[in-house]
């Protein structure tokens, strides 16, 4: 088998309005037809809330990239990936002195927000960014001895009407993820930015 067709990218997909969504809709075929691309769709896996922790764990185990895929809610990611992470990323296992799957591994988010880019900055109503409303999902990757990448964001959700109004950001999408696997992206710089998506589609 090819090594290249490997998967070695999981996104951990949680939307529990995707039939409704026109951004994620239009992001997840994008890079689900990348052949080194796996996605666990917890709302379609665990519509009870309940988690086989074991196969969560061995599919992160099997990932060296690993994208936290969802719509903002309130600031923060949907219930249901908070409770998986709750579940499957366990003591001994993710962190602490016997935890070390996760060490190594690269870790980002990838999320939409109905607000404009205006209302998420230090002057503007929500008074802060998406990258720093998510510093959790940072804390979580530094606890675990991951390597925290950043937030790919798309801003103004709300204002997506068709396919084609995503469709840019999907390819910036696919894009980051084809040069995360490939090794052609400078990791350090874009440890330093505030929007991914911005970056990616400034090259």
């Amino acid at each position: 088998m090819d090594t290249a067709q490997i998967p070695d990218t999981l996104i951990v997909f949680a939307h529990p309005g995707f039939e409704k969504s026109r951004v994620h809709r239009t992001w997840l075929p994008e890079v689900e037809a990348l052949p080194f691309v796996a996605v666990r769709d917890l709302c379609q896996l665990y519509p009870g809330g309940v988690v086989d922790v074991k196969a969560e764990q061995a599919a992160l185990e099997s990932a060296r990239t690993i994208v936290l895929q969802f719509p903002l809610y309130w600031y923060a990611c949907p219930g249901i990936l908070k409770e998986w992470i709750d579940q499957v990323f366990e003591h001994g296992w993710a962190y602490g002195q016997t935890g070390t799957a996760l060490r190594g591994k690269r870790l980002l988010v990838a999320t939409s927000a109905g607000g404009a880019r205006e209302a998420y900055q230090a002057q503007g109503r929500n008074r802060h960014s998406i990258k720093q409303y998510l510093l959790p999902h940072e804390g979580l990757a530094r606890l675990c001895g991951m390597e925290w990448l950043g937030v790919f964001a798309l801003h103004g959700a709300l204002t997506v009407q068709h396919k084609q109004d995503a469709q840019a950001s999907a390819i910036a999408y696919a894009k980051l993820l084809t040069g995360l696997h490939d090794n052609s992206l400078d990791l350090a710089s874009l440890q330093s930015l505030e929007n991914l998506l911005e970056a990616i589609q400034a090259t």
